[in-house]
């Protein structure tokens, strides 16, 4: 990821209740609402560090994924979009659970549910960083942002890969 520090210190940098997961695309995210352009570059290369901060399979890693997909979509989305996603991302959360206890992942299938009860606890927190970030940036725009299910394109539609269609 590329910023301009003057960017990254207006918008306060990364959000430290993420910890290590989403944290580049909650910032992304407030650049957009602020109309600052941010952009992808398919034709370069990344070599990145898999899994350096916390293994794949570990709990802890589908907990805070989980934890800050939620925290970034309460804190985002107009409340038209949170009415209507709300619920179905925790439908989705429960059958992503459902499915790590019938795969015998059962720690991460915990994990999940641990995800939504530090959400809730943490609702208040989380509605003040809301009004703070709509009051400043009332902006909000789908524009650019897919409008269909990631989701449901990996896991019924069987797509592996993403392209602007």
């Amino acid at each position: 990821m590329l910023i301009r520090a003057r960017s990254f210190h207006q918008f306060g940098g990364f959000d430290e209740d993420y910890f290590a997961h989403m944290e580049e695309i909650d910032l992304c995210w407030k650049l957009h609402r602020d109309n600052q352009r941010v952009m992808y570059c398919g034709a370069g290369t990344i070599y990145h560090v898999g899994a350096g901060t916390l293994a794949y399979g570990n709990p802890r890693k589908v907990y805070l994924n989980f934890r800050n997909g939620l925290f970034m979509i309460f804190k985002h989305l107009s409340l038209g979009h949170l009415l209507l996603r709300m619920p179905l991302r925790v439908m989705l959360d429960g059958l992503a659970a459902l499915r790590f206890f019938l795969t015998g992942e059962w720690a991460s299938g915990f994990a999940v549910g641990r995800a939504h009860v530090e959400f809730f606890l943490n609702i208040g927190r989380e509605m003040n960083k809301r009004r703070q970030l709509h009051a400043q940036y009332p902006r909000y725009s789908r524009e650019g942002i897919n409008a269909g299910s990631i989701v449901l394109d990996y896991f019924v539609r069987g797509r592996k890969t993403y392209t602007r269609d």
